[in-house]
């Protein structure tokens, strides 16, 4: 119910976010990674001059409206944050609550914010957003120390060593917790384990 909540605080944002100008909304292509490394040069026969003649590297790259494939504004950016700088998943309330304190950046300081939240409401989404950073911080920690991909994929050489550190991994951080509910929950749960999937076969 609270994400729908939130789906719809977010729409009522969105035609704001779009630019009326209608040359903005006409689709084309960007390169992703646009760097000295990926652009091939050469000299000009008759003059001798550069001139690029190809581009490298081109995954990744999609077909958007030109508004969406500009980079995003330095003002906007939110360096620091580990979720932030690998583009994983937020909390959408916490986004929404990011963009409404931006919002006089984003949409101009005449135009109301169509969305509002009681400082209460604030105080708590920042603080469930500094505990989700800090779960994901710890999840890639984990992905370092055992070495595994997505899903907890790891490669047929690396799958004995990968499972003995997960073992030790779940022995050091369970040592750390107090014996009682907390524990038992937490090594019930822990996502390292096989999984039972006769109730998904």
């Amino acid at each position: 119910m609270d994400h729908i909540k939130n789906l719809e605080l977010y729409h009522r944002m969105t035609p704001s976010l779009v630019p009326g100008k209608a040359s903005l909304h006409a689709f084309c292509m960007r390169h992703p990674d646009f760097q000295p490394s990926n652009v091939i040069v050469s000299t000009s026969p008759g003059s001798g001059c550069w001139r690029i003649i190809g581009l490298l590297d081109w995954q990744h790259t999609m077909v958007l409206p030109h508004f969406l494939l500009a980079s995003i504004p330095g003002r906007l950016q939110n360096y620091g944050n580990l979720g932030s700088q690998t583009l994983k998943t937020h909390d959408l309330k916490a986004l929404l609550v990011k963009a409404t304190e931006k919002w006089a950046e984003l949409a101009g300081a005449d135009v109301p914010c169509p969305v509002k939240f009681e400082p209460d409401d604030v105080s708590k989404t920042k603080v469930f957003s500094e505990r989700l950073w800090l779960s994901d911080r710890n999840f890639t920690g984990c992905q370092t120390i055992v070495g595994f991909e997505t899903e907890t994929w790891v490669p047929n050489e690396h799958y004995k060593r990968g499972k003995a550190l997960a073992e030790l991994l779940k022995l050091t951080v369970l040592k750390e917790v107090p014996a009682g509910e907390a524990r038992d929950k937490a090594e019930a749960n822990w996502f390292l384990d096989n999984m039972n999937e006769d109730n998904y076969m």
